[in-house]
């Protein structure tokens, strides 16, 4: 017998010496029912990635509660890292209860799968013999990914000089390998990972023209780079695009972007690689109209984007409009985000005319600095490690230096150039973050 069932037959014990043998005991008040989900109900993780459970508690009677917990069980203990264990002593008839869960592998092998339990016990009431709690268990599988790419790997663009066309480059983060991905006579920038690492989404001006700028797909093989084709041909338009990212839900190929004309960038628009000729969805972000700097949410049902120095998230499906998201104390002004499983990471324009990273929360709380620096120093466009641990960025010292990249733990510690980089300005670094499918 466990130690729970052990003190329940004791307090049962007591509560019958206590009335006598001729009294009928009373049985105390009742826990609450309630539905468990989970989402999703299947991971795909990679050696070292972070994935990211959402389970939700939906309650469904009436009841008295005196404690209540969510853990994992059943293969998790040991070959699983799972934080974000709940527990407390207050649920509500109607009310629905989400709580997220960081998954990654903690063992030397992948289990095929574990649980979710959720157990609801009742308050002890003196002179009653307690209920039974009440225990739902939600299932997830594990699928470990067979072709996980080096974390290291970052895509980006770099400009050698003035008046030379900005082309994409990858390295390792380690500085190694640094490889020029496309090189033709017009404007390529902005690169943007698949969830796969299989293709590369960018911006162009492939008409060859200022006024259009397109978005073009290119595939990538791990160490050699497809012949750019393009997802939209704007000639003969007002129409412009720019800022792709792709949804980071394994099996999807899904890349949202801001469209507009005219150089007002007013809406999203998202489009579906697996339906070729399909309609894009469309969300208009309101006013003002200046979108840019999107980012998905780590299980891919919103979109996060800033608006004149405002964070906004919409629903990817655009069921509601967009809703401002304040990121806590500090100067309203933030001009580049990342949404990776541990929150965002951004770039802020401070009071005293510096850009500078900082950290917040899914839902824009528990903002921290990360970067601090000279009067002339400027912290730009961050994105996350695949394991959310560390973060590249753009570096300019001052407003002669080129821009340089750089990696940065999140609490501001080994903040190093990258070295071996490719001479020039070297901007908007991607490094991804999930595993592949």
């Amino acid at each position: 017998m466990d130690s729970a069932r052990l003190a329940k037959f004791s307090a049962s014990v007591a509560v019958l010496l206590a009335v006598g043998c001729g009294d009928r005991p009373v049985q105390g008040p009742l826990a609450p029912d309630f539905n468990l989900e989970v989402t999703p109900q299947e991971l795909v993780l990679c050696e070292g990635a972070v994935a990211v459970v959402k389970v939700q508690l939906t309650v469904t009677t009436e009841g008295a509660v005196g404690w209540f917990e969510i853990r994992a069980e059943d293969g998790a203990a040991e070959d699983l890292q799972i934080e974000g264990e709940t527990n407390g002593n207050n649920l509500t008839r109607g009310s629905v209860y989400e709580f997220e869960f960081h998954v990654s592998k903690g063992g030397a092998t992948f289990p095929a799968g574990f649980n979710f339990v959720a157990e609801v016990s009742p308050p002890e009431v003196a002179g009653t013999y307690p209920a039974d709690p009440i225990t739902k268990k939600a299932p997830v599988t594990v699928r470990a990914s067979t072709q996980c790419l080096a974390e290291d790997l970052i895509v980006f663009s770099n400009k050698p000089g003035p008046g030379v066309d900005t082309e994409i480059w990858v390295m390792d983060a380690s500085g190694a390998g640094a490889a020029q991905l496309t090189d033709n006579t017009r404007e390529d920038w902005d690169p943007a990972w698949s969830p796969d690492r299989s293709k590369i989404a960018f911006v162009s001006n492939s008409q060859g023209s200022g006024v259009n700028l397109d978005l073009m797909l290119m595939d990538f093989d791990g160490t050699v780079a497809g012949t750019p084709a393009p997802l939209t041909n704007f000639a003969g338009s007002a129409l412009s695009a720019r800022d792709p990212a792709w949804s980071p839900v394994p099996g999807e190929r899904r890349v949202a972007a801001a469209v507009g004309a005219n150089g007002f960038f007013e809406e999203l628009w998202i489009f579906d690689l697996d339906q070729p000729g399909s309609d894009p969805v469309k969300i208009d972000a309101g006013t003002p109209r200046e979108i840019e700097h999107l980012s998905w949410s780590p299980d891919g049902t919103k979109i996060a984007f800033c608006n004149f120095g405002v964070v906004y998230v919409v629903p990817a499906d655009g069921s509601t409009a967009p809703t401002a998201l304040p990121m806590g104390p500090g100067f309203p002004s933030d001009w580049a985000l990342d949404w990776g499983p541990m929150g965002f990471v951004l770039h802020r324009y401070t009071f005293n005319g510096q850009f500078r990273l900082v950290t917040a929360g899914d839902d824009g709380g528990n903002v921290a600095m990360v970067t601090t620096g000279g009067t002339h120093q400027s912290d730009i466009t961050p994105s996350w490690s695949p394991m959310s641990d560390r973060i590249v960025f753009v570096r300019q010292e001052n407003e002669m230096s080129p821009p340089r990249l750089r990696i940065v733990d999140p609490d501001g510690s080994n903040d190093v150039e990258i070295p071996n980089q490719p001479d020039g300005s070297n901007t908007e670094p991607d490094w991804g973050f999930g595993p592949l499918p």
